[in-house]
Formats: C-alpha cells, structure tokens, sequence
C-alpha cells in the first residue's frame, strides 16, 4: 500500500481539540494531537434559507473529517465532551443548554417543567408586533421586585383583586369608568372628602342641606 493511500486514510477522521476560531470567516483550526489543521469550516444546523450560528470554542474536542482523505477539504464536527467540558447533566429525561456566561435553558421531561435562567444582570425581550398571548390554565405569577410597567391600554376580562394599594403617577392621572357596584371595606376620599366621615349644613326646614363637606 503506497504511502499517500495511508496518509489518505488516516486523515478521513481525526479527533482534535479546537486551537484557534476566525468568526468572521466561519473557520476554526484544530490540534489533531500534534497535527495543525488550516481554517476550516464547522458543521453548523442549518446553513441554507434557514440559517444557525453556534461557533466552536477553543479548547472543544471535535471530530474532522477530511472527505478523500484530503485534509485541505476538511469539515469540522463539534460536541464531543472531555474532561475540560464535561457533560452538563447526566438524567436521561434533561435537556439543556449551558451558555458561557451562566445562562442555562433545560426542559425535563418527566416533570414537564420548562426553565430559563439568566445570570445576574440578563435581559430578556420578546418582539411580536401580531401580538402575544399567553395560556395558562393554573394561573400566572409575575415576581417583579423593582416594579412592572404597562405601557398602552389595559383590558382585564374577569375579577381584580388588589392586596396593596393603588397610587396614580406623578405625571397625573386619568378618570376610571366602572360599569358595576364598587365596595370598599375602607373609606373612600375624593378630593379632600371622606365618604364615612363628611358632613352636610343644614340650610332650614325643609330645604335641602349643603353639599358634603
């Protein structure tokens, strides 16, 4: 067997670790233990109409493949864990991303239980200008320390209830219309009078008293 059918068939599949990453290019060179590799590109999800990006990092173990045997035409292969980047999970009902930066977005299975953390300082923006609904049968909770803000009209079909009070803007407020009986368990101001404490002058016999006061 001649020497370039050998070379050839070493090179149809190497395992190597990622040395160096040219975004722009969409190209990596790989370590094949001792062997350095041009850039080459790396197998990506989609790469047609539909497009991902998910670039290697240095220091991922990957597979090359070299069709022909000729590393020149190599493509790059990622995911393969080692002990520098072990598996993030190891339960058979996880699925899970984990980013550099500590964000982690895992579904489970088995309990049927979506999560999405972001570290410290994340942010989140969802845009659909068609509109969002949301559908949650037992219910929605929204823990919003530093405050929530709806900016446009607010339509809510069914009761309110409302454990703290309710403070109008310092830029002014609007008028409210309730078409329904309003109960209060505590007084109710308006202006600078009370409903349970105001009075009115009597202005004779058989006239009508003042207005509240």
């Amino acid at each position: 067997m001649s020497h370039d059918i050998i070379r050839r068939l070493e090179n149809l599949i190497r395992i190597g670790t990622v040395a160096s990453v040219d975004h722009a290019a969409a190209r990596c060179t790989v370590d094949c233990v001792g062997i350095m590799t041009a850039p080459l590109p790396w197998i990506a999800a989609r790469a047609g109409t539909d497009r991902t990006w998910d670039a290697p990092t240095v220091g991922e173990q990957v597979l090359v493949f070299a069709p022909g045997g000729e590393m020149m035409q190599a493509v790059v292969l990622m995911g393969l864990y080692h002990d520098g980047n072990p598996a993030p999970a190891a339960q058979p009902n996880i699925k899970t991303r984990h980013f550099e930066d500590g964000c982690t977005i895992t579904y489970d299975t088995s309990a049927h239980a979506l999560s999405a953390i972001l570290p410290s300082g994340g942010t989140a923006v969802i845009t659909a200008n068609g509109g969002v609904t949301i559908n949650a049968n037992a219910g929605i909770t929204i823990n919003a320390s530093g405050g929530a803000t709806i900016n446009g009209n607010t339509k809510i079909n069914g009761n309110l209830n409302i454990s703290g009070g309710i403070a109008g803007g310092t830029g002014g407020g609007g008028g409210a219309t309730i078409n329904g009986t309003v109960k209060a368990t505590g007084d109710v101001v308006a202006g600078n009078i009370s409903v349970q404490n105001h009075k009115h002058r009597e202005q004779g016999d058989g006239a009508m008293t003042s207005g509240a006061m």
